[in-house]
């Protein structure tokens, strides 16, 4: 089943991946580290996605699990989801079995160019609002 944003109904927009009391604790609630992450994750996760691409493609199976270990390592910090998702690839390739691989990958592309929109555009002051939030099960997306 491939990735589709679920709709955040409070506003009618597609709600984010971003778990918002992960990546506060990743960036100890202060803004220059929120920045940096949010810099880090845009340098280090589209190569690391198109490797992870090209060890399917040459059928790898031991490279992708690396490559899928690094990005649930690096998303992980910012999305339980989309690193559920790497994680899951990661043990599928750690089985050699690579047959759900693309469909895998392919999800967890579009979750991390979700996740770059939105932690690009985040703050720690809207991040604790979500967390404050009464009822909050998924975060919504970060830009009010």
């Amino acid at each position: 089943m491939p990735y589709e944003p679920s709709l955040d109904t409070a506003k009618d927009q597609p709600a984010s991946l971003l778990d918002p009391r992960a990546l506060l604790a990743a960036c100890g609630e202060n803004g220059v580290i929120l920045g940096k992450i949010a810099e880090t994750l845009r340098a280090h996760l589209p190569p690391e996605l198109s490797r992870a691409a090209e060890c399917l493609r040459q059928r790898d199976a031991a490279a992708l699990r690396e490559a899928a270990h690094r990005l649930a390592g690096m998303v992980s910090a910012v999305s339980t989801i989309a690193g559920t998702v790497a994680t899951t690839l990661e043990d599928q390739a750690a089985l050699g079995e690579l047959g759900g691989a693309p469909e895998l990958l392919e999800q967890l592309g579009a979750m991390v160019r979700d996740v770059l929109a939105d932690v690009e555009h985040t703050t720690i002051e809207h991040l604790q609002r979500l967390v404050e939030r009464p009822n909050l099960s998924t975060p919504t997306r970060a830009r009010d």
